[in-house]
């Protein structure tokens, strides 16, 4: 006697304008046989900011359940797919994060984030400057990584911006970031010393891998 089964081999997520929307990714087959059919997406539940743009949503590669989603306000979001599910409510948990020290926010805009080496890390990106976020303390810390206008190299330059950042390698510790003009490889525990840097001709990059 087959005995029929539906394994779940991950989740995805989908971002518009104003919203992120979750799918469980399952596959439905016969245990003991190697006869399974294709993938198929179950839709798991939305979060939707009725007032203010998502700029962007990243999984974290140390909880394969957990992501955050950053709004265009600077605002950080963390939501848990598991209890997200069990509670069919995606409210997502708002991170305290205050942004109130640093200067120059008001110029440019939120970018994109990344979880660092510690679930509770993440690597946020303005135009203007990179910073790291612990939220293992209380109230959470916020460090700079780097800052656009104290790059020796960025002096000569005018309207330099960061543009881009992406997670570089699997330890959660490196990072690239592309400016208008320089591609930037850097690591979280050298702040201000990027490991290897770039002049570049690109006009309007949008994503690194």
């Amino acid at each position: 006697v087959s005995v029929t089964t539906t394994i779940s081999i991950g989740y995805l997520l989908a971002c518009t304008m104003y919203g992120v929307h979750w799918f469980s990714v399952r596959i439905r087959g016969c245990l003991g046989s190697e006869d399974f059919e294709r993938p198929c997406l179950d839709f798991m539940g939305s979060k939707l900011f009725k007032s203010c743009c998502v700029v962007h949503a990243c999984w974290s590669q140390h909880l394969p359940e957990e992501c955050v989603v950053r709004l265009e306000t600077g605002e950080l979001f963390l939501f848990d797919l598991d209890s997200c599910s069990k509670n069919a409510r995606f409210t997502g948990k708002k991170l305290r994060v205050s942004w109130k020290n640093f200067t120059g926010l008001g110029k440019g805009g939120w970018l994109s984030c990344d979880f660092s080496w510690h679930p509770r890390i993440l690597i946020v990106a303005h135009s203007s400057a990179v910073f790291l976020v612990d939220l293992r303390a209380e109230g959470c810390n916020v460090s700079v990584l780097l800052k656009i206008d104290t790059l020796a190299m960025c002096n000569s330059v005018q309207n330099n911006r960061y543009v881009v950042l992406s997670k570089a390698g699997s330890d959660g510790f490196c990072f690239v970031v592309a400016s208008d003009h320089w591609l930037l490889l850097c690591d979280v525990r050298k702040p201000f010393m990027p490991l290897l840097q770039w002049a570049h001709d690109l006009a309007n990059p949008s994503y690194i891998n």
